[in-house]
């Protein structure tokens, strides 16, 4: 049976670094799932493009709580 993979897109921006450490954390986990069909991407806000975009099945956004 072939296995169908997914591809998850998580886009974070993180002045600190908090943000960005959490997005890694995320991606870890996912990744040591025991049977796991996600393939992860990980990419800076400003780096991020539309092919990225275009290519993911699912995306995870991540931002610092700047809100003024």
């Amino acid at each position: 049976m072939n296995k169908e993979y997914k591809n998850l897109l998580v886009v974070s921006n993180s002045r600190s670094g908090s943000t960005n450490r959490l997005s890694m954390e995320s991606i870890i986990e996912i990744e040591n799932l025991t049977d796991s069909s996600i393939i992860t991407q990980s990419r800076d806000s400003l780096t991020a493009s539309f092919h990225d975009i275009k290519k993911a099945d699912a995306v995870i956004l991540g931002s610092s709580e700047n809100f003024g």
